[in-house]
């Protein structure tokens, strides 16, 4: 798990989003890359200038 990926994110604003596992504390989703592997899936919000709320996915 890259904790320093982690950190970049939420210094950037993102949150992390519910997964279906805890690993070493950080919910990560099971099998979102393929089989076998846990990714740490981020959002992030953003308002644009007509009020709406557009929001961004990544993983880590």
């Amino acid at each position: 798990m890259n904790k320093t990926s982690i950190k970049f994110h939420q210094r950037m604003g993102f949150e992390i989003e519910s997964g279906d596992e805890v690993i070493d504390g950080v919910p990560v989703t099971k099998d979102y890359d393929g089989i076998g592997g846990a990714r740490v899936l981020f959002k992030k919000t953003f308002n644009d200038y007509v009020g709406e709320k557009e929001c961004l996915n990544i993983k880590s």
